[in-house]
C-alpha cells in the first residue's frame, strides 16, 4: 500500500508541477485510469503501466527543460 501511494503521489506531483491545458487533460485521464484500476486489474497489465510511466517520464523531462531554460527543438 505504501508503494502504491508513493507511486501515485510521484505521478501526480510530476505532472502538476507546471499547469497547462495538456497537463490538466492528462491529470483527468490519470484519475480516470486509476479509478478504473480500483475495479479492474489494470495495475498488473504491463501495456498500461509502461505507457503511463513513459508519459510521466516525458512530463518529468519537460519540467527539467523548463527549469534549465534549455531551448526546445521544433
Amino acid at each position: 500500500t505504501i508503494g502504491l501511494l508513493h507511486q501515485l503521489y510521484t505521478q501526480f506531483a510530476v505532472v502538476i508541477k507546471r499547469w497547462s491545458k495538456d497537463r490538466i487533460i492528462f491529470v483527468i485521464a490519470m484519475l480516470g485510469a486509476h479509478a478504473h484500476g480500483m475495479v479492474d486489474n489494470i495495475y498488473i497489465m504491463p501495456q498500461f503501466m509502461v505507457i503511463l510511466m513513459v508519459i510521466v517520464a516525458v512530463f518529468e523531462n519537460a519540467n527539467k527543460v523548463e527549469t534549465l531554460n534549455i531551448p526546445q527543438v521544433g
